[in-house]
C-alpha cells in the first residue's frame, strides 16, 4: 500500500512529457506551414498569363502574345461596279457615247463626250463608234448605274448612265483608250471625275485614239471634246452647213403617226431636215437640220 504514491508520480511525469512532445510537434508544423506560405506563389487570383481549364478539365493553351497590328492606311477607292441588278440587251450603238437598248430605251454614257459622227462629223468620231461597238455588239448584256450628281434623263429623253460590261465601266474605258474625253456638263463632277481626269491625261500623253489621230483635239472637260472636222475641207456651221447638207441630198423627215416608233439619228445615214416642232428631238442646235452634230 505504501508504493501507490510512486506509481502516481510516474504516471504524472509521463503525461507531462507526452504533452510537451505534442506541443513541440504542433510548433514545428506551424512553422513549416508559415514558411511554405511565405515562399509559395499566390494562385488565388488569375492573371493574363494564367491558363484556364476547358469544359473537359484540360488546360487550354495560352495563345502567344499578339503581334502589333499593322496600321490601316485608308485611301480613296473607286466605287464598286454594280454586281447585281437587271441586265439590258444592246440593240444598237448610235455613236461613241450613245446606245439603244432592246425595248427602245436610249442611253447616253454620262460624264463623257466623244467626237460627232453625224452631220458635221468630227475627227475620231467614227473610231469612237467602232470602239464601243466592238466592246458591246448587238445582243450584248450590260448593266446600268446612275450618276448621283446628274439628271437621270437628258432633254432628249436619253437615260444618263454608266454602262458596265461585267465589271468594266465602259465610260471610263472609252476615256482611258483615247476614244472619249471627260465631260462634266453644267460643272457636275461625278463620282468617277478624278479617275476620268487621270485617264484622259494618260491617254493624251500616250497619244491614244483621237489624241494621236486628231492634231486639233482640245481637252476641256467643261465644254465637251473638240477635235476638228473629220475632213478639213468640210464646211461647218450656219448657212455653209445647211448648204452642204442640201448638196448631200438631205431628205425631209416625215411626221411619225401617233403611237409610231420613236426615231433617232441612228435610224438615218446622215443629216435630215426636221418638221415643225421636231417631234423626234433630232435638232440639237435649232438650225432646222437634225443629226448634224
Amino acid at each position: 500500500m505504501k508504493r501507490l504514491p510512486r506509481i502516481g508520480v510516474v504516471l504524472g511525469v509521463l503525461v507531462t512529457v507526452a504533452a510537451s512532445a505534442a506541443a513541440c510537434a504542433d510548433t514545428s508544423r506551424t512553422t513549416s506551414t508559415t514558411k511554405d506560405t511565405a515562399t509559395a506563389p499566390d494562385t488565388s487570383v488569375a492573371t493574363d498569363a494564367d491558363t484556364a481549364a476547358d469544359a473537359d478539365g484540360a488546360a487550354a493553351v495560352t495563345p502567344p502574345p499578339k503581334a502589333a497590328a499593322a496600321p490601316i492606311v485608308r485611301t480613296a477607292t473607286t466605287p464598286r461596279p454594280p454586281v447585281s441588278g437587271p441586265l439590258f440587251v444592246v440593240a444598237s450603238v448610235t455613236d461613241g457615247d450613245t446606245i439603244r437598248l432592246r425595248g427602245g430605251a436610249r442611253v447616253r454614257l454620262v460624264q463623257i463626250d466623244t467626237p460627232e459622227t453625224y452631220g458635221r462629223a468630227e475627227c475620231g468620231g467614227a473610231a469612237a463608234s467602232r470602239a464601243l461597238t466592238q466592246q458591246i455588239p448587238v445582243g450584248t448584256r450590260v448593266r446600268l448605274a446612275l450618276e448621283p450628281t446628274s439628271d437621270r434623263v437628258d432633254r432628249y429623253g436619253r437615260l444618263l448612265r454608266y454602262v458596265y460590261l461585267g465589271p468594266r465601266n465602259l465610260n471610263v474605258w472609252m476615256v482611258a483608250n483615247g476614244h472619249a474625253a471627260p465631260y462634266f456638263y453644267d460643272g457636275q463632277r461625278g463620282r468617277f471625275a478624278a479617275q476620268l481626269d487621270r485617264s484622259a491625261s494618260k491617254a493624251r500623253a500616250a497619244r491614244l485614239g483621237m489624241w494621236g489621230a486628231c492634231p486639233n483635239a482640245v481637252l476641256d472637260a467643261y465644254r465637251g471634246v473638240a477635235t476638228g472636222p473629220a475632213n478639213p475641207a468640210q464646211p461647218t456651221g450656219g448657212a455653209a452647213g445647211a448648204a452642204a447638207g442640201a448638196a448631200a441630198g438631205v431628205r425631209q423627215l416625215r411626221v411619225a403617226p401617233a403611237g409610231g416608233p420613236d426615231l433617232d439619228c441612228s435610224d438615218f445615214t446622215g443629216p435630215v431636215r426636221v418638221t415643225p416642232g421636231d417631234p423626234h428631238r433630232l435638232d440639237a442646235d435649232g438650225d432646222g437640220i437634225g443629226c448634224n452634230g
